[in-house]
Formats: structure tokens, sequence, C-alpha cells
């Protein structure tokens, strides 16, 4: 099993995905991005699915390639914010990180 960059834009992120499944060779493109206040996650022509529940209120979400090479390395970055409390004030989360992809 292997994954390859396609594209780390700013607010999507593009794989290529393959496995060898009894053997024979499949192959599809995986997408990351923002949609309306979640993170949705599609495979190929299939829906797109949401990542993170009701409750939380993604508000930024970017991609960078920072490879330049092999392996290939992506920095993602989240802010959300907690919508399960009731009062005015809810909570903030920023998460920068960076991966490499497994090859």
């Amino acid at each position: 099993n292997a994954t390859d960059l396609i594209a780390a834009d700013t607010d999507i992120l593009s794989l290529r995905g393959s496995a060898n499944i009894g053997g024979e060779s499949a192959t599809s493109a995986i997408q990351f991005y923002r949609c309306g206040n979640a993170i949705c996650v599609q495979e190929g022509a299939k829906p797109a699915v949401t990542l993170t529940p009701s409750t939380v209120n993604v508000t930024s979400l970017s991609f960078s390639n920072l490879s330049n090479g092999s392996p290939e390395v992506v920095k993602v970055s989240i802010s959300t914010t907690d919508t399960s409390t009731t009062t005015s004030v809810h909570p903030i989360l920023t998460v920068t990180s960076s991966f490499a992809l497994r090859q």
C-alpha cells in the first residue's frame, strides 16, 4: 500500500492511494477539505463523508506541501470552536502539524 501526494493547495489535500488486493492493483484519489463548518473526506466518486462531529465548528483548514523530494511532507493547520456549550463563549483550538506520507 502506498500514498502519493497529488496536491496540497491552500484549502484541499489531494492524495492518490494504491493497494494490492488479492493480486489486483487498485488506485483511488482521496481528498480532504472543509465543507461548510466541517472537515470532509471523499474517495473517488463516492459521496463525501464528514469527519468532524456536529459540536465542532471548523473555522479554518489549510494544507501546505513542505516536501522537496521524498518522503512527501504535508503541513496542516486547523482552527475550531466548540459549539456544544450553551454559553456565548466558545473554546477555540488551533492545531498546526506536519506529517510524512508512507511510500
